[in-house]
């Protein structure tokens, strides 16, 4: 049968650490941490907590579709669904040249 998914669905589970307000050392650049086969986000947890603390990032973790905490059917472990989940869990947002760079993106 087709797979359909809701948008909740297809980005499934996904944690966003930031730096605390009074960090003197935020870098404003954000992080995307991408787990392997058969694990989930927490095995980047303490390397995420890292470098939120230590070099002020905003760091991504995301567990891929049929992975920890997201939803699971075999059908959605393909290359190209993953890539979609990862998409649609990153907004991308520009403006002249920057909105055709995102456009490109998609």
């Amino acid at each position: 049968p087709p797979l359909h998914l809701t948008t909740s669905e297809l980005v499934g589970h996904y944690l966003v650490l930031e730096p605390a307000a009074r960090s003197a050392r935020r870098s404003g650049a954000r992080v995307v941490l991408l787990h392997g086969w058969h694990q989930s986000s927490e095995c980047w947890l303490k390397t995420a907590c890292e470098l939120r603390d230590r070099y002020g990032h905003s760091v991504l973790l995301l567990d891929w579709l049929g992975h920890g905490r997201s939803p699971c059917d075999p059908r959605m472990m393909t290359p190209e669904l993953l890539l979609l989940q990862l998409e649609r869990a990153l907004a991308l947002v520009g403006r002249d040249i920057g909105g055709k760079v995102a456009l490109a993106g998609i």
